[in-house]
């Protein structure tokens, strides 16, 4: 196990003027030994996924009310966070390999989700579940 210390300043900067500088210090625990990976790219890797991960959760609390859990125990918590996840990435598939031309008729994901919407309340019964045969 290799263990890394990373010491960073952030400088805080409006109008292009720095304002703040902002230090922080934390540890980064990793496999990969020193002969396979620099520090500086073990960096680069931990801060992408920093920010694939505050851009997920940000899209999925403005665009597809990822709010309040209202489980406390852990596994209902990642169990839900989970099925938010697949119902994200099962929307996105859809979208983008089965309606390529959906942008360039103005359908944006949010009008996409709407429509899904209006047409999963205006069902009366409920949908049949398929039967499987054996064969």
């Amino acid at each position: 196990m290799r263990c890394v210390l990373v010491r960073e300043t952030k400088k805080v900067t409006r109008r292009g003027e720095v304002i703040e500088e902002v230090e922080s210090e934390y540890y980064i625990v990793t496999t990969v030994p020193k002969a396979l990976m620099k520090p500086e790219v073990l960096w680069q890797i931990v801060h992408r996924r920093w920010d694939i991960e505050n851009s997920v959760f940000c899209d999925l609390k403005m665009n597809w009310e990822f709010g309040h859990c209202y489980a406390h125990d852990v596994r209902a918590i990642e169990a839900i966070y989970a099925l938010y996840c697949i119902a994200v990435n099962l929307m996105l598939l859809f979208a983008y390999k089965h309606l390529k031309d959906a942008p360039k008729r103005g359908v944006t994901l949010t009008e996409l989700a709407r429509q899904i919407l209006v047409g999963l309340t205006a069902l009366r019964t409920a949908l049949p579940i398929p039967m499987c045969r054996s064969g």
